[in-house]
């Protein structure tokens, strides 16, 4: 229980092995770490086969051929080394020796460990969390296991706060109504938000975020279920709370600031578990960087400028399957699904085509038919124009090829590379059951209207529902589990 100072305290009967490991791996791991920049970059210089895994419906590579992202010092070294020859790896595989020979079997052995029903442990009372304690709140525990620590190059180990919730609204122990307003209209839940009209106690309801079709995940026993539908008002503002059993919770009742806890944190997990991980990352990020350096030679230009956007996913895709993904792994733990590893099917399954993400910046008409409050939102306001910046570069890119890509009669795509990159994209996706149409042949325009789809969803969309640290750093604002 020794505490050097500046570190944190991770009393024994607090964190559980299984978390205590995962936590120091991971912190030593981001220690190391520096910011990129464009010139860690590398210019791609080979192309073809190479190893895979598949977990499911789910397949990814588990090399990279434009290079791995080294994320501690020992890295260039562990990787290219005679061990991991020795060990049965390829060169440029996406895991270092220490992860897969020590932390690994010793994790999945305690994974099933959690303390959860042992009453005198992994309590916020055993953290010293409350009033007249070493901690005020739960956040003020959480940020002492980051706040002291950097990356290798100084910057902040921990997100710099963007949003303070809490200082914000969370006023004599209840949290004000504009948390749910900023949530829905200014932060990670506008892309979910929908137009309804719905009369409620002689108020009309005008937008809603629906999370009730979720409420079938089951969950492990003593946990509660995701859901709730939330129904604002024309001015943004919370009303109504619909469970998934149906009952109707306003705010004059006295289970509002539950429910309201319960909408936050099914919000928070639906978005990190299907919008981030297996939209951002799987399904576009993942397919996009496999399929490019599969078909693609090093010197097509279609293939150095989509190595720019997906340089580095493939290394941390492959590591977010173990540590995300499969069975026992830290997000299993940390979410309540009962049947979590069968999420890499069922998920996929549910996933709109990428285009859906930005049809209201694609297409006028639709644009046109969003509300005031949502297109003066930053999500779509600040959205519209770094779609239209990521528009102008693709179309740019293949009116400077046109003559040597597409067919200058009726536009098809005669390009042999952009062919085997289409043909692979589309078998890829429909291997994985994704949603979507891959089976009629693109034409030119087509082929950059979903490129653009592609960078738009691995850069904006990226951000906007990957960038969650004010919420995940305030267990009292969103947990993943209840």
């Amino acid at each position: 229980n020794a505490k050097a100072k500046g570190s944190p305290v991770l009393w024994k009967n607090v964190v559980d092995p299984f978390a205590a490991l995962f936590y120091f791996s991971l912190r030593m791991t981001v220690s190391a770490m520096s910011t990129s920049h464009s010139d860690s970059i590398a210019v791609p210089s080979l192309y073809g086969s190479f190893e895979t895994m598949t977990y499911r419906d789910i397949t990814m590579p588990v090399v990279d051929l434009d290079g791995y992202v080294a994320t501690t010092p020992l890295d260039p070294k562990l990787f290219d080394s005679e061990l991991m020859e020795l060990l049965g790896f390829p060169p440029n595989h996406a895991q270092s020796v220490l992860q897969v020979c020590l932390t690994g079997p010793f994790m999945l052995d305690q994974a099933k460990h959690d303390w959860l029903e042992d009453g005198d442990r992994n309590t916020w009372a055993q953290a010293s969390v409350g009033l007249g304690r070493s901690f005020l709140r739960k956040k003020d525990w959480i940020m002492s296991l980051w706040a002291p620590y950097t990356l290798a190059d100084n910057v902040a180990m921990w997100p710099k706060t963007e949003v303070d919730f809490g200082q914000l609204f969370l006023k004599a122990d209840l949290w004000d109504d504009g948390l749910e307003q900023a949530i829905a209209f200014s932060s990670i839940g506008t892309h979910r938000l929908e137009t309804t009209k719905r009369d409620f106690g002689g108020e009309q309801l005008a937008f809603v975020v629906s999370l009730n079709a979720f409420a079938s995940l089951e969950v492990r026993p003593g946990f509660g279920r995701y859901g709730g539908d939330m129904y604002f008002s024309e001015a943004g503002m919370p009303v109504l709370v619909v469970t998934p059993d149906g009952t109707e919770v306003s705010h004059a009742s006295k289970d509002w600031q539950y429910w309201k806890f319960v909408w936050r944190s099914s919000l928070f997990s639906i978005i990190t578990l299907q919008d981030h991980l297996n939209t951002a990352h799987y399904k576009v990020a993942n397919v996009l960087a496999a399929s490019s350096r599969r078909e693609l030679q090093p010197d097509h230009p279609a293939r150095r400028v989509l190595t720019v956007f997906t340089w580095g996913s493939i290394g941390i895709n492959y590591k977010s399957m173990f540590a995300l993904s499969l069975k026992d792994s830290a997000l299993s733990r940390t979410m309540p699904v009962k049947a979590f590893d069968s999420l890499t099917e069922t998920v996929p399954e549910s996933l709109p085509d990428i285009t859906r993400t930005v049809e209201y910046f694609a297409d006028e008409s639709r644009w046109a038919e969003l509300p005031r409050q949502l297109q003066e939102a930053p999500f779509y306001a600040d959205g519209l124009l770094l779609f239209r910046a990521l528009r102008g570069l693709v179309q740019g890119y293949f009116d400077l090829f046109r003559d040597q890509w597409c067919d200058q009669d009726d536009d098809a795509l005669t390009d042999s590379g952009l062919l085997a990159l289409e043909h692979d994209l589309a078998s890829t996706l429909a291997a994985a059951n994704y949603q979507g149409d891959y089976t009629r042949r693109k034409t030119c325009t087509q082929a950059a209207e979903r490129v653009t789809a592609a960078l738009y969803t691995v850069t904006a969309y990226h951000r906007h529902v990957g960038q969650v640290g004010d919420f995940a750093i305030d267990p009292e604002v969103a947990a993943f589990s209840w």
